[in-house]
């Protein structure tokens, strides 16, 4: 990061605190989303750091650019719950004081999860609905996830005090001008503090 104008670097308003800096845990998904772009460098093969490896860099970001939140930009960092936990308990152990946000599937969560990742600085988790059409979804190569476990999991953000952003998709190969109106009355009924609209290619 030396040259570069670190302390002007923010997330707002996803995390409130600057400055902000971003940090990647692992590299991969194992879901390999046909419409991904992050599957066309890192691929399906999940590669991924160790908890004390993860905390020596938040620690030196901390130390050496006054780092006060951080944008995890795994493209799952969930995809081990039990990493994710190792993470936010070794956070906790060294007294680290510390914002961030990352980004994960809504059915790779439940709330004792997220309650210490919460307790750990956790308070923004990036979430992709894309649309409620399992079928459609799933003609286009993602693994569908239920509306109940989506739902389910943005209000339990909302209990434990973490901003849900969703993202969705509008253009998937079997999508009709009703479907993408589905998608909108469903990100409306979500009602996540932000929201963002990709057109799939």
């Amino acid at each position: 990061w030396d040259g570069f104008p670190v302390e002007r670097y923010g997330y707002y308003p996803v995390l409130k605190k600057g400055p902000t800096l971003s940090i990647l845990t692992s590299r991969g998904c194992s879901f390999d989303c046909s419409y991904c772009p992050y599957m066309v460098t890192q691929t399906e093969k999940w590669r991924r750091r160790g908890a004390k490896n993860v905390c020596d860099e938040i620690e030196y970001l901390i130390r050496k650019y006054g780092v006060r939140s951080l944008v995890f930009r795994d493209i799952m960092y969930t995809q081990s719950k039990q990493r994710a936990i190792e993470i936010s308990e070794e956070i906790l152990r060294r007294g680290i004081k510390i914002e961030w946000s990352c980004e994960t599937r809504a059915d790779c969560l439940e709330e004792e999860t997220l309650k210490l990742l919460h307790k750990s600085g956790l308070r923004a988790v990036h979430l992709g609905i894309e649309s409620p059409e399992d079928e459609i979804v799933k003609k286009s190569g993602r693994i569908p996830i239920k509306e109940t476990q989506q739902e389910k999991v943005i209000r339990m953000c909302e209990k434990i005090g973490i901003n849900p952003i969703a993202f969705f998709i509008l253009g998937f190969f079997h999508d009709t001008p009703e479907s993408m109106q589905k998608t909108i009355d469903y990100a409306k009924y979500l009602n996540t503090p932000l929201a963002q609209f990709d057109v799939m290619t």
